[in-house]
């Protein structure tokens, strides 16, 4: 990622935003999957290719819990608004226009540049 700040100086930054399971399966596209119990309500987001749970929020009378797989640990709070707002159960949605903005955001703030 090239970025261009102030005094038109231009850096280079090198970080991982793309996900790979310990299989090796990029994460390209992802769904939500909605499951209601007795006791609360799940949310699920998955890779559609895997099945594989990246994120969960549960909801039960005891409260919430909101569960995120380490690389995704930084911007679970960000996954959690689109997740209640947004996504729609068993729609397909693509990492590089939900999930790689907000990495990068995330990542851009830490290295202090604005």
């Amino acid at each position: 990622m090239y970025l261009d700040l102030i005094m038109g100086k231009e850096y280079h930054v090198e970080f991982n935003m793309r996900y790979k399971d310990n299989r090796g399966f990029e994460l390209k596209f992802f769904s939500i999957e909605k499951r209601e119990f007795s006791t609360g309500k799940e949310f699920l987001l998955y890779n559609i290719r895997t099945g594989d749970v990246f994120f969960k929020i549960t909801i039960s009378k005891d409260g919430e819990l909101v569960e995120a797989l380490p690389f995704f640990e930084d911007i679970k709070d960000e996954l959690y608004k689109l997740t209640m707002n947004y996504f729609i159960d068993e729609e397909s949605y693509t990492y590089d226009k939900f999930i790689l903005p907000l990495l990068r955001d995330n990542r851009i703030k830490e290295l202090g540049i604005t």
